[in-house]
């Protein structure tokens, strides 16, 4: 999170939370807001509601968390199943899966050992004390720790329930975040679980063919993410619900975001997970706001197939449950392996509120669903989030 020692939280290996420390809540428990009359940048050990969340990461490349997690004993999955309000399922469900459903399973372990990484880095930033990620004043500090603990437990129990399914268990990664302080984590905390949102649509459908049982679950971990989102869109100051209809993914852009922003690469084995990771498409407008506008985006083609013809890619963008929107690429530039674009972003036209998914994608094919331009899509995704 913070570019300090805590900058890669080493979860295949030994930590990288060298300045971490091991944060010891007391066992007297308080109510939200009376324990800390300010949210400060320094936090008494009776700050929260719970018990003290894993921060040390251990050293064996088996185990995630000081706690043994993703391998927990049957204390330590106690005492995160009251973190997290709740407890991994207790029903019976289909023994055995198709190769699709097993995906969908992988890409779900995938995201979520990212999640539990990411937010007890998160957590870690904001208990030590890290410059930048002090809780504002005007939130009350006690109320926001005890729900970010809350979140970390339930992903990991999302993470378990997932990766248990799987005749051959996912070991855990490395990963990198690009936030610089608490504002622009819970910012980035909003866009990533905009796509799970959007992907998890994208697994219930599959899981519908063949497995109709597992639809439920899917549909109550949606249920649960889009309560997280309402709160992060909250701290934001906007509306906790973005969209009548929220965007739609599609699990290779789901992949491809994971490794092109924040798995360190090479530091685990996706080689058995067979889904696409694109070429990164980077958007250069910063903060898109309201109002039709046109935005710059770039790729490196340095491994396009193509050479310096940009005539046969089209950009696509996805918004709610709508039609792709389909356009040329305007005013393209290349200065060594960079190529720039400009393409409109009619958010007023097309009330592109929420997130909204940018592909460049080979022409010729129907782009009647974001299955389709996943399947046609060279670079993406782009993430456009409006301020």
């Amino acid at each position: 999170m913070s570019y300090r020692a805590t900058a890669l939280l080493a979860l295949s290996g030994l930590a990288s939370f060298s300045n971490a420390k091991p944060i010891s809540y007391s066992s007297s428990y308080s109510n939200y807001g009376h324990s800390m009359t300010s949210a400060s940048s320094h936090y008494s050990t009776s700050a929260s509601s719970y018990q003290s969340f894993p921060t040390q990461v251990s050293s064996s490349k088996n185990l995630l968390l000081s706690n043994g997690f993703p391998n927990l004993s049957t204390s330590a999955l106690t005492d995160v199943n009251n973190a997290a309000h709740g407890t991994l399922s207790n029903a019976t469900g289909k023994p055995t899966f198709s190769a699709n459903d097993l995906t969908n399973f992988q890409l779900v372990a995938f995201n979520e050992f990212f999640e539990v990484a990411f937010f007890t880095s998160l957590l870690t930033n904001i208990t030590t004390n890290v410059p930048g990620f002090e809780i504002p004043a005007h939130l009350n500090a006690t109320y926001i720790l005890d729900t970010l603990i809350a979140v970390q437990a339930q992903e990991e129990l999302h993470a378990i329930n997932a990766n248990n399914k799987l005749p051959v268990p996912l070991k855990t990664c490395e990963y990198k975040f690009p936030t610089k302080d608490f504002n622009s984590a819970i910012a980035l905390a909003a866009t990533f679980t905009d796509v799970v949102l959007g992907t998890l649509q994208d697994i219930a459908t599959i899981f519908a063919g063949d497995n109709a049982g597992v639809v439920r679950g899917v549909a109550a971990t949606i249920g649960q993410e889009g309560e997280q989102n309402g709160f992060y869109r909250s701290l934001q100051g906007k509306i906790p619900s973005a969209q009548p209809f929220l965007t739609a993914s599609a699990r290779d852009f789901a992949f491809s975001a994971l490794n092109q922003a924040f798995v360190v690469p090479g530091s685990c084995d996706i080689s058995g997970i067979p889904l696409k990771v694109f070429g990164v498409l980077t958007l250069e407008t910063p903060n898109v706001g309201l109002g039709d506008q046109t935005i710059s985006l770039s790729f490196d083609a340095s491994g396009y197939k193509g050479g310096n013809n940009y005539e046969d890619l089209e950009f696509v963008l996805i918004s709610g449950q709508n039609v792709p929107i389909v356009q040329d690429l305007k005013n393209v530039k290349r200065e060594g392996d960079k190529v720039t674009f400009d393409a409109e972003f009619l958010q007023q036209t097309d009330l592109l509120f929420g997130l909204t998914l940018g592909a460049v994608v080979e022409k010729g094919g129907a782009l009647a669903s974001v299955d389709d331009v996943a399947g046609a899509a060279v670079f993406g995704p782009a993430l456009i989030e409006v301020a």
